[in-house]
């Protein structure tokens, strides 16, 4: 479906607003070339179908709690989930080819987000 027959692709949040897990991580922040992103994943849309809306990291009240409790305005989720035109955003994802060139590597270290209380 993403059109990479290789199926070498490391999946991206767009913007840097990652969830609370309490779990150590190495963070690379990227600067990608529009025209090598190769499609944006809609978060929402993936987690339903994978049925993990009870760990999505939502928080009630936030503006996708909705959209995590209604179906599609039409067709399926999996209509849904690829999304060519969006840009960068909270609940959208993009995929990038791998390996990434050392020039779109602007920083990388370990990381650690604080677990949600």
């Amino acid at each position: 479906m993403i059109g990479e027959p290789r199926g070498q692709v490391l999946w991206c949040y767009t913007v840097d607003d990652l969830p609370r897990t309490g779990i150590s991580k190495r963070k690379w922040s990227l600067a990608v070339p529009e025209d090598q992103v190769i499609c944006r994943i809609n978060d929402c849309a993936w987690n339903i179908i994978i049925e993990m809306t009870d760990v999505f990291y939502a928080a009630p009240g936030d503006v996708i709690t909705p959209q995590l409790e209604r179906p599609p305005e039409s067709g399926d989720w999996w209509d849904k989930v690829i999304n060519r035109d969006v840009k960068a955003h909270r609940y959208i994802s993009a995929l990038i080819r791998h390996p990434v060139p050392e020039t779109w590597v602007v920083e990388s270290g370990d990381w650690r987000v604080r677990s949600v209380s």
